[in-house]
């Protein structure tokens, strides 16, 4: 293991004292019998003081996490996952950037901030929703999170009118939400909802931005109807803008301003051989990324022209053909955010963990490795001073598993199993040890560890487990002791990256409660829940009374 890692609660694994897998049978490739793992020095640093975890890698698995988010149905729990809140198609998602378009998406760590401002629009929504008698009635009706009054979304294609707490999918509608068109006001910034959620593209994937800009100030004589006309006759870039109109250049239609029509990219403004060049420049690009759809690899080693940044490759997994674009589109950017699955960065664990500091060896993934595994303690009256218990601190037997996806030791949001229940609650490992051996074949490996007491030691080196192609799956628990039900560890990661095993890494885990006791306090008497409830971390806003655990408003890994 590094010696650079400083002393914390997270799993340290590394493929065997030289930091290399080494490919099994028992011996390296030299013929040598495979090391034990390095002997730490007796002697090792106290805790570091209380910091904050670095953020975890943004690129998330795109099959399993999709699944585990897509079964959230509610903000809070949503976004307590680590995942983004689609509030207006109730979807929970990886990302805000699996879908694009103007839904409004809420993410972030602040889960109470977030979801309470999601909990606002719905108000609006609603409030705007019941006020569409006529114009006059919506636009005289305020929305509760801000009194800003409501808007009137009028197409003027035959439609019915409808009444709005925000610019939809289509615009603002031809008078930009009022009752008349009124051109010296800016209508609402579609792209941005009120309420602080983003809409559908990341920031860290390259994307082609909405271009707007502000709105002239040229006195409008004629009626809507008649602008739009006026403007929809205009087939290219120049002239449109020459004429005071917006172009659209994905679906080459000019129209009276960039309201008119949402999530599509829009050039308006008074310097025209600037934003027409720019749009021409937007349409090589994707001439020739469009051009390079052979495979991800072709597609990802294109350059745009204009920027000299890479195309991206567009997979939703939902069995239409990928295809090569210069910016992500309505869709969003699939599920890989653009890149090719070979070349993703590796996803932290499905639940408990934050994957940091990894690197990654030169065996090839078909080659069988061992992983020699340091189990370091983060959990520390200094960290967590609420109701620490002292000297009785103290951590169960790890459990670590190498095993398929056939197979699930645990899962935020979902029940705890009888063997997860009682290392929760007792520390005790014989029912989930039962649980492994009933899973047979789909488990490859399985470790235990020891007791250890926190002011007595601060880490613990546990066996090496064998990991190969076929169990490249890695979970792990133990028991915060005592608690009611509390627990630390990790679920279904994948310690593998662009074919190749890694060569180490470390997962800090934070503490989860199994849902099986409702004891609020560390030595808190048996509380059973019956009926049980779903696994969940532990939060400033989930934590008993708001304060076990937390320090300065957060709970640092244990």
């Amino acid at each position: 293991p590094s010696t650079t890692i400083q002393p914390s609660t997270s799993v340290l694994v590394s493929p065997g004292p030289d930091i290399v897998p080494t490919p099994s049978p028992v011996s390296s490739p030299s013929g040598s019998p495979i090391a034990q793992p390095t002997t730490i020095p007796p002697t090792v640093p106290s805790p570091s003081p209380p910091i904050t975890a670095p953020p975890a890698p943004t690129t998330e698995s795109p099959t399993d996490d999709r699944s585990r988010c897509n079964a959230l149905l509610s903000c809070r729990p949503c976004l307590m996952e680590g995942c983004a809140w689609f509030g207006p198609i109730a979807t929970c998602e990886p990302d805000c950037s699996v879908i694009a378009a103007d839904i409004p998406c809420w993410e972030g760590d602040d889960v109470e901030l977030q979801c309470s401002a999601f909990d606002d629009s719905e108000l609006d929504e609603l409030t705007c929703s019941e006020a569409d008698a006529d114009c006059e009635t919506c636009t005289s009706t305020n929305k509760p999170s801000s009194a800003e009054p409501c808007l009137w979304l009028d197409f003027g294609d035959g439609s019915t009118p409808t009444c709005a707490s925000a610019c939809g999918l289509l615009g603002c509608g031809m008078n930009g939400g009022q009752c008349s068109a009124t051109p010296e006001t800016p209508a609402p910034d579609t792209a941005s909802p009120v309420a602080t959620p983003t809409t559908g593209f990341p920031t860290q994937t390259p994307t082609a931005p909405i271009t707007t800009f502000a709105p002239t100030d040229t006195e409008v004589s004629s009626a809507p109807s008649d602008e739009s006309e006026r403007c929809n006759t205009l087939s290219s870039c120049r002239p449109c803008l020459s004429d005071r109109c917006a172009w659209f250049g994905a679906i080459a239609t000019c129209a009276p301003n960039c309201s008119a029509i949402a999530d599509v990219e829009c050039w308006e403004g008074d310097d025209v051989e600037e934003q027409c060049s720019e749009f021409e420049e937007g349409e090589l690009d994707e001439s020739t990324c469009s051009d390079a759809d052979a495979d991800c690899e072709t597609c990802t080693t294109t350059n745009k022209p204009s920027s000299g940044e890479p195309c991206l490759w567009m997979d939703f997994g939902d069995g239409s053909a990928p295809m090569c674009a210069a910016a992500c589109g309505f869709e969003g950017c699939g599920i890989t955010g653009g890149l090719c699955p070979s070349l993703m960065p590796p996803s932290n664990p499905s639940s408990g963990g934050s994957l940091r500091d990894f690197s990654i060896s030169t065996v090839p993934t078909p080659e069988p490795v061992q992983y020699a595994i340091v189990f370091r303690n983060q959990w520390s009256e200094a960290r967590h001073p609420i109701d620490y218990p002292g000297s009785d601190a103290h951590w169960s037997p790890p459990v670590i598993v190498a095993h398929n996806s056939d197979y699930e030791m645990w899962e935020s949001g979902a029940l705890a199993s009888p063997g997860v229940q009682l290392v929760a609650e007792t520390g005790g490992i014989s029912t989930i040890s039962d649980e492994i051996d009933v899973a047979g074949a789909s488990i490859g490996d399985d470790v235990v560890g020891r007791v250890i007491f926190n002011e007595d030691d601060q880490f613990q080196e546990i066996d090496p487990i064998a990991v190969d192609e076929a169990h490249d799956i890695l979970s792990a628990i133990t028991m915060v002791a005592p608690s009611p039900d509390w627990f630390a560890g990790f679920s279904g990661f994948v310690p593998r990256m662009n074919g190749m095993w890694l060569e180490s890494f470390t997962i800090e885990s934070g503490p989860y409660d199994s849902g099986t006791d409702g004891g609020e306090t560390f030595e808190a008497a048996n509380v059973e829940l019956d009926p049980p409830t779903n696994i969940f971390p532990l939060t400033p806003e989930t934590t008993p009374g708001g304060t076990i655990f937390v320090l300065d408003d957060e709970v640092f890994p244990v």
